[in-house]
């Protein structure tokens, strides 16, 4: 009986282990070390040095002429950074550019301008910069 109790804890231990791949490579290898690898998740290729971005879009709208969109703003955007802007691109950077503009907003700098169809539209604050 005793046998059997320890014949049982062990095979649940090895399928427990199987679940897990680094203690299943150690159930062959129990020298092996598993690679420490360095993740750091997944960094887009459109992230910017902290400021950059509302630096950008300051300057973005202190140039043109009309008020801009999020969306207007993230294609030149695009441009400046020589990054491919595909729709999921464009969509995520639209939405940053609209957290940014928030942000900006709330230091005063910049006001909501009217609507173009669907999207805000935003300008400097008269006397802001």
């Amino acid at each position: 009986m005793k046998l059997l109790g320890k014949i049982t804890a062990e095979a649940e231990r090895v399928r427990i282990n199987i679940k897990h791949i680094d203690a299943c490579v150690a159930l062959f290898n129990p020298n092996a070390k598993p690679p420490t690898t360095y993740h750091d998740g997944f960094i887009p290729r459109h992230t910017a040095p902290k400021g950059h971005l509302k630096r950008f879009i300051v300057t973005q709208l202190r140039e043109a002429s009309d008020p801009l969109s999020a969306r207007q703003i993230a294609d030149a955007w695009v441009i400046d950074q020589m990054i491919e802007g595909d729709a999921d691109t464009l969509r995520v950077l639209r939405k940053r550019i609209g957290i940014s503009i928030n942000t900006i907003k709330k230091d005063g700098l910049v006001v909501e301008a009217g609507m173009d169809g669907v999207c805000k539209l935003w300008e400097l604050k008269e006397g802001g910069l």
